[in-house]
């Protein structure tokens, strides 16, 4: 009996395309604020996750 390996393949350069697409927004959200924190460091940081996970789900296989 032959077992399948199963592994995720997310293509990493849909995110670089959606990046480009909101660095060039950055003037319309760089002096918004959400509480105390800039909402644009909440957007970079949300990309940068996207980012690692995009990396990790791409590097586990699973059988």
């Amino acid at each position: 009996m032959t077992k399948e390996v199963f592994q995720i393949s997310l293509d990493p350069t849909i995110i670089e395309i959606l990046r480009d697409d909101v660095n060039e927004q950055q003037n319309i959200t760089i002096n918004k604020k959400d509480g105390e924190h800039r909402s644009w460091d909440k957007i970079y940081a949300t990309m940068d996750r996207l980012d690692d996970t995009v990396e990790y789900l791409n590097g586990i296989k699973c059988r």
